[in-house]
């Protein structure tokens, strides 16, 4: 009887430290960092190129198509935008 008592008061114990470690756990992968927060980034400008460049958070990804640039300043015009190669993040599974 009293090693059942004493099993149930550890398994107690055990949840009671564990569950809450857990619960922070999962609030703090369910966090959304604000976009400045997720990907900060840097600007250099010449005379003929503007450079950005993007320092990603783990768990983010910037997808080339949703970019678009446009000046905002008379006669400047922008010609396209080169970026570096695409990473991919998919995996591929073998059967």
């Amino acid at each position: 009887m009293i090693y059942r008592i004493n099993r149930r008061l550890s398994l107690v114990a055990a949840l009671a430290v564990i569950v809450p470690s857990l619960a922070g756990s999962i609030t703090a992968a369910q966090e959304v960092l604000r976009p400045e927060a997720a990907f900060p980034y840097s600007l250099e400008t010449s005379e003929d190129q503007i450079t950005l460049a993007f320092q990603v958070q783990e768990g983010y990804y910037l997808y080339r198509e949703r970019f678009g640039f446009e000046s905002l300043t008379d006669g400047i015009v922008l010609g396209a935008p080169s970026s570096p190669r695409a990473i991919s993040t998919k995996t591929s599974s073998s059967a």
